[in-house]
């Protein structure tokens, strides 16, 4: 019963949020603290309604400014958790396809998140330097390296883009992992269940100094520390 009326105020908590973030950014800009306060509220509603606890580790690792958030993707609800409890003011990178779910994708674009067309280099090249122009005004950048949720209890390849981000606007990577996610609402499932979760911010990986050709390392080495937490 808790997972069907939180899919309902997924959706109608989802339009009503968005309504309110447009006047919200006529009046100050998007991606201001009154858009925060809202999408945290929507978000963390959806965590409350489920019987979601999340519990939020290491956010001393958060820098005052500028920083990409590379976490580990394995259900529908890590975003919840990120948005609702974690890290609230962080932009994100989305899929495309979210663009048709207008309660959901008008919010979203107000507030400064950023849509990519999966498998498209130009669409990704444009993500990326919308990503780097926020970066460098000191906003936190959350992504998935995996580029999708991965199907099981195992991590998927990390692609570079996030990687050659930070090299690129000189910021610190946070590696984050998210646990027992995927328990609580498994890829495929269509309503989720209460329990527990996990948001465990890593020490900084500085990129300062590093070049383009140093993402390959940069990424292997934040995903074997997020393995290392959440295993797989």
């Amino acid at each position: 019963m808790r997972g069907s009326f939180a899919l309902l105020f997924i959706f109608v908590g989802g339009v009503i949020a968005s309504l309110l973030l447009i006047p919200l950014a006529l009046l100050g800009g998007r991606r201001n603290r009154a858009q925060h306060a809202v999408e945290r509220l929507w978000a963390g509603g959806v965590l409350k309604i489920i019987g979601i606890e999340v519990q939020v580790l290491g956010v001393e690792h958060l820098p005052a400014s500028g920083c990409v958030i590379a976490a580990n993707h394995r259900s529908n609800i890590d975003i919840f958790a990120i948005m609702g409890a974690a890290a609230t003011p962080a932009r994100f990178i989305a899929k495309a396809e979210l663009i048709w779910v207008f309660f959901i994708s008008v919010g979203m674009w107000m507030t400064g998140h950023i849509f990519v067309r999966r498998g498209r280099s130009a669409s990704g090249g444009r993500a990326l330097g919308a990503a780097a122009v926020a970066l460098r005004r000191g906003a936190w950048v959350l992504l998935f390296p995996e580029g999708t949720r991965a199907p099981a209890d195992r991590s998927l390849g990390w692609k570079s883009g996030a990687f050659r981000l930070a090299i690129d606007a000189q910021v610190p990577v946070i590696p984050t992992a998210i646990h027992h996610g995927r328990r609580l609402w498994p890829p495929g499932s269509i309503l989720p269940r209460g329990g527990v979760m996990v948001v465990e911010f890593l020490a900084p990986v500085s990129t300062t100094g590093l070049d383009s050709k140093a993402h390959a390392q940069l990424r292997n080495q934040v995903r074997d520390q997020v393995i290392a937490r959440i295993g797989g």
